[in-house]
């Protein structure tokens, strides 16, 4: 039974690979045909269309741009400039009641910058700076390079108190003394101490007349010249003569200071 089945599957696919084989080449066939039919066609139409002329004519060269020349010779550099400085600033006294600190106050702001002057200014002394000298404003403090005006002075500047001349006696007469020129001129007799100190070259037991002497201000009571009749108060050889009926004035005894009590005993 199963050989018949075996050779019954045999001849089946034998006839299907039989049939495969003829409907390929029937296949085969048709497509040589098609092939064959279309190349008349194609020639004809290869005829029909003018063959292109070749293009003998040689290519338009472009023009050839002239090489650049390398130059190697370097850039010519720019010169450079100095860095310009702002001028420095440069003060100068023009009035007598200037300081350092006010001057720092104008131009700086304030007036703890003195310090920062002086640094600038080493030849300067603080306490000793007259009409016409220099002050070097450093650039680093400089707020304005305007001049000080005399107002902005005016609110800082110690107000100073107009004194009077010096007054100067010259001795007249023959008989003046440093005590009674002081008695005049000052009230007292014992400020002829003053009048020498006032006149350090005054010999005080040696003045002759023409001879100055300055009367201090602060001791002076009187400018008006001492006249003869003072001085003769002073000087006069006349002494008067006490009265018989007045006795003479007994001396003061000095009280005992040291010493103990004595109480009485009771």
């Amino acid at each position: 039974m199963r050989n018949t089945i075996q050779k019954k599957v045999q001849v089946g696919l034998i006839g299907i690979i039989l049939v495969l084989a003829s409907a390929g080449c029937a296949h085969f066939n048709k497509q040589s045909k098609e092939t064959q039919a279309t190349e008349p066609g194609q020639a004809s139409v290869a005829e029909a269309k003018p063959t292109s002329s070749v293009d003998t004519t040689p290519p338009i060269e472009e023009e050839a741009q002239p090489l650049q020349s390398s130059d190697t010779t370097p850039p010519i550099e720019e010169e450079a400039q100095p860095l310009q400085r702002p001028t420095p600033f440069v003060h100068t006294v023009q009035w007598p009641q200037e300081t350092v600190s006010i001057v720092a106050k104008w131009y700086t702001g304030k007036f703890e910058n003195w310090k920062g002057l002086m640094d600038a200014n080493p030849k300067l002394k603080r306490n000793r700076i007259s009409i016409g000298s220099k002050i070097l404003i450093p650039e680093d403090f400089l707020k304005t390079r305007e001049s000080m005006p005399q107002e902005f002075l005016a609110k800082f500047a110690p107000k100073r108190e107009n004194k009077a001349t010096p007054f100067v006696h010259t001795v007249q007469w023959p008989r003046e003394t440093l005590s009674i020129i002081a008695k005049w001129y000052t009230g007292k007799f014992k400020n002829w101490k003053a009048l020498v100190d006032a006149n350090p070259k005054l010999k005080p037991n040696r003045i002759f007349i023409g001879s100055k002497i300055l009367i201090p201000e602060d001791f002076l009571k009187t400018r008006e010249s001492m006249p003869l009749e003072f001085l003769a108060k002073f000087t006069s050889k006349k002494k008067k003569k006490a009265s018989p009926s007045t006795p003479p004035p007994e001396e003061e005894k000095e009280p005992d200071l040291i010493g103990p009590k004595e109480y009485s005993e009771k």
